[in-house]
């Protein structure tokens, strides 16, 4: 599956040529890693107002609704992503790629139609009382449509076209104005959750507009549809895709509050969700195992394609190695800024409602920072071409991820149910251990560190001495005192990195 994506990374890459834009490879990725960045910020930023807005329970119905909405998203997307890249990659010149794209469109916009609407009543009547909530289910269906398409048409349609600047802006836009209309209800004391879904729905809504404007679809064919790019291959290219969708869904926050929903109980989402959208949405989004993940997917293939054996042989490992040991060095910055900077909010916005959940934010980052390795190991897939191993660890320990969670909230609560997206992880990554021939690159990744053990070392005291004094009248001072000196050895860790890897293999 990651095959095909990145095959059609190199059709892009060609068609660059063709189309004759005036901006390079090197460019785009920077400006992608910018825009996204910027992005995953005032998302977190949106999720941080949310609940100094709301109190923990509305907090926790909020995020339920939202994760009801990101289910149905999920299973709306039918896998047209990868049609969309596969099929634009061979158009010669933007004219071509957009009339081709507007039936795209159109069939996005049926299906998330025909699928949004049954999955959000599905869930809403197993987890709520339907009955009080019409307008509600009219509400989060309408802006789950709006959303399934924007972000069919931002994040497939206007990337592969090579209209990357364009995606980022309207993400952006998007985020900003969300993030500007909860500032606004808590400047004018409201905090109705069905008045801060009907602005994020008239917001999607406008953005849809400007979409379907820009793309011409409401034009004379409107009523047109052309489905000749639905062929038998692309089908299977798209079922697979699905299949990934739907796995990672399971393993996924939204996963985990569909299961939490059956405890019914708001104050324990609440806690859960805050927890995991924080300390997610910065490893997800912010981390350099995602980060780099593309970069250096692109950079091996391109080596590997010139049958390099020497290379192959050499490089590989260690380079993933080199990765392993800058991504634990990174995290463990990551975890200390997330500790002192939420804290810090927690008392000052957020009237301590989630004190409680401060060292559990800490703990859990660390926690996934040591046993989620999948960036890593389904780059080593890739090269090995045995994507078929990362697809089924994903459905096996998504399963685990369900029945853990039940099991565990029941017996342990709020701790059960961290735990158990970390033990399914953790079993997710033995998987791909044992059956990708046990790779070395964590064992390497583990030398490499115990090379710069001064630099763990003191990293690992600057969080000590944070703990140490956090109830300290110094402590502020203390913090920001460790979270320099952290940023400057994570700094030339990088930097050695940078030097020493990235840029000898990128030759």
């Amino acid at each position: 599956m990651l095959i095909d994506l990145l095959n059609g990374i190199n059709h892009i890459i060609y068609s660059l040529k063709c189309i004759k834009l005036n901006f390079s490879f090197s460019k785009v990725i920077s400006a992608s890693f910018i825009g996204r960045l910027i992005g995953q910020i005032q998302i977190a930023i949106f999720d941080l107002v949310v609940a100094s807005l709301l109190n923990k329970e509305a907090f926790g119905y909020f995020q339920q609704l939202l994760s009801f909405s990101l289910i149905a998203v999920s299973i709306a997307r039918i896998g047209l992503e990868i049609i969309t890249q596969l099929e634009i990659t061979k158009k010669s010149d933007l004219h071509s790629i957009d009339f081709f794209c507007i039936d795209l469109i159109k069939i996005k916009a049926i299906s998330s139609a025909l699928i949004v609407m049954p999955i959000i009543l599905l869930l809403l009547y197993v987890f709520n009382d339907l009955n009080s909530n019409l307008y509600l289910v009219f509400l989060l269906s309408s802006y789950s449509f709006f959303l399934a398409v924007n972000k069919y048409i931002a994040d497939a349609v206007m990337v592969y076209s090579l209209r990357i600047i364009r995606s980022l802006l309207i993400m952006n836009f998007s985020a900003l104005l969300r993030l500007c209309l909860i500032f606004y209800f808590i400047f004018i004391g409201y905090n109705d959750i069905k008045l801060i879904i009907l602005g994020m729905l008239i917001i999607e809504l406008s953005i849809f507009i400007y979409l379907m404007i820009f793309y011409k679809i409401f034009s004379k064919n409107f009523l047109s549809l052309n489905l000749i790019s639905i062929t038998k291959e692309n089908l299977r290219h798209a079922w697979h895709q699905y299949g990934d969708v739907l796995t990672s869904l399971m393993l996924s926050m939204a996963g985990g509050v569909v299961v939490l929903s059956i405890f019914d109980d708001l104050e324990l989402l609440a806690s859960y969700t805050f927890i995991l959208a924080i300390t997610l949405g910065i490893f997800s989004g912010g981390s350099l195992n995602s980060m780099l993940e593309p970069i250096m997917n692109t950079i091996l293939l391109r080596k590997l394609d010139k049958n390099n054996n020497d290379f192959k042989a050499a490089k590989v490992e260690e380079l993933l190695s080199a990765w392993c040991s800058l991504c634990i060095m990174t995290n463990l910055f990551f975890a200390l800024s997330i500790y002192i900077f939420i804290g810090i909010i927690n008392e000052q916005f957020l009237n301590l409602k989630y004190t409680s959940e401060i060292s559990k934010i800490f703990f859990f980052y660390v926690s996934i920072s040591l046993f989620f390795w999948t960036y890593h190991y389904s780059s080593w897939a890739i090269l090995k071409k045995r994507l078929d191993i990362t697809r089924n660890a994903g459905i096996i320990s998504g399963i685990l991820h369900f029945i853990f969670i039940g099991v565990f909230t029941y017996y342990f609560g709020l701790d059960g149910a961290i735990g158990s997206y970390i033990l399914a992880n953790i079993v997710k990554t033995f998987i791909m251990h044992y059956y990708l021939d046990r790779p070395k690159f964590l064992k390497g990744a583990l030398i490499m560190c115990l090379k710069k053990i001064y630099s763990f070392i003191s990293i690992v005291f600057l969080i000590f001495i944070t703990f140490y004094f956090s109830n300290n009248n110094l402590s502020y001072l203390i913090s920001l005192f460790s979270l320099f000196i952290a940023f400057i050895i994570v700094l030339r860790f990088y930097l050695d990195f940078n030097r020493i890897y990235l840029r000898e293999i990128n030759n």
